[in-house]
């Protein structure tokens, strides 16, 4: 909810300390569960704290619910009616076995062939395989990846912005994905000679999503991964717009799987090391804007398709790529991606 408020209020700088003086008054008195006079207070001051003329001149149409106390958060699995709640927790993949690509289950280390895709409720059939009997592919074929740029302070910090006045967005292609165990392969060194990994969580959209608020995003969210915004970092501060640095072929590590049962508000621990070097630690709880918040503002302007990818953004500690390079992201409650870099066979 604040950070909504902030992004709110610096939308328009000439209504900037205006607007924020009254969404804070707003937000203390949400915050103190004191809903009778935040719902005259959004009646009476509309104009200023949206910036818009609504013509709306009946007060209950502002009235805010006073049968349980609002909350700054979206509601949790088990406060939502039961029709919205998540199935039981599972682990799904994509795997290639006998030459067809699958989905399939993940149990206690062994899968289990889905007779659809989990978009699809698929369901297992058949017996369990072992890890050695499938191949893991990228957990996703996504139809769009959209990326949030400089979301942790300290990334901000490190690559030398301020606080954006909004959330930075940007998108890679199809054409960046690759799975757990493929090679990221760096540019010829022509193009590019600084090409950094960045960890991240990625969110996965289980149905079309438009114009969902940050309440109701949990009912959109099929599950987690681990990502990889792999970035050519000399191309991304030369060009006028990062597309380039960030839309390489095997840009986008995405896996092992997805996770169904994972609280990124709560925080879960992300890791990043390099050559069994520890080079990134942080928790999903620092980000600067969570999830609700992007997927209710990603889809303020864009549909999100199943399989459609959200990168979260990266904690501060990036650094420098060098052939013959393992990168292995690991995040808590998800797994291990691991890949190695390789040089394009042009350099």
């Amino acid at each position: 909810m604040r950070r909504l408020i902030e992004y709110n209020h610096q939308t328009d700088r000439s209504r900037l300390v205006v607007q924020a003086r009254e969404h804070l008054q707003i937000l203390d008195l949400l915050e103190a569960g004191d809903n009778e006079k935040a719902s005259d207070f959004l009646y009476t001051h509309l104009d200023t704290v949206r910036g818009i003329k609504t013509g709306i001149t009946d007060r209950s149409a502002y009235k805010l619910p006073q049968t349980q106390p609002w909350s700054l958060h979206p509601p949790s699995s088990t406060d939502r009616p039961e029709s919205n709640r998540k199935a039981d927790p599972v682990k799904y993949a994509r795997v290639e076995t006998h030459g067809a690509t699958r989905w399939a289950a993940l149990h206690d280390n062994h899968f289990r062939l889905l007779d659809g895709s989990p978009y699809d409720g698929g369901r297992p059939q058949g017996p369990e395989l072992a890890p050695d009997d499938v191949r893991l592919l990228a957990p996703v074929a996504p139809s769009k990846i959209f990326c949030l740029g400089r979301n942790y302070a300290d990334h901000r910090s490190e690559m030398g912005y301020g606080h954006d006045v909004a959330p930075s967005v940007f998108m890679k292609g199809p054409s960046t994905v690759i799975g757990p165990g493929d090679n990221i392969v760096l540019p010829p060194r022509s193009m590019s000679t600084h090409v950094e990994y960045e960890a991240e969580l990625a969110v996965i959209i289980g149905r079309t999503a438009r114009f969902v608020s940050a309440a109701a995003a949990g009912d959109y969210i099929l599950g987690y991964t681990c990502a990889n915004d792999v970035s050519a970092r000399d191309l991304q501060r030369g060009d006028p717009h990062p597309t380039r640095g960030k839309g390489f072929d095997t840009f986008c590590p995405v896996g092992p799987w997805i996770e169904t049962e994972l609280d990124p508000i709560a925080g879960v621990r992300l890791r990043c090391s390099v050559n069994g070097t520890l080079r990134q630690d942080a928790s999903t709880a620092d980000m600067t804007y969570d999830v609700p918040f992007l997927i209710e503002y990603l889809t303020g302007f864009a549909t999100l398709h199943p399989g459609d990818l959200i990168l979260t953004g990266s904690p501060g500690g990036t650094e420098p790529l060098h052939p013959g390079d393992r990168i292995d992201i690991d995040i808590d409650g998800i797994g291990t991606l691991t890949n190695s870099v390789v040089s394009d066979e042009r350099s």
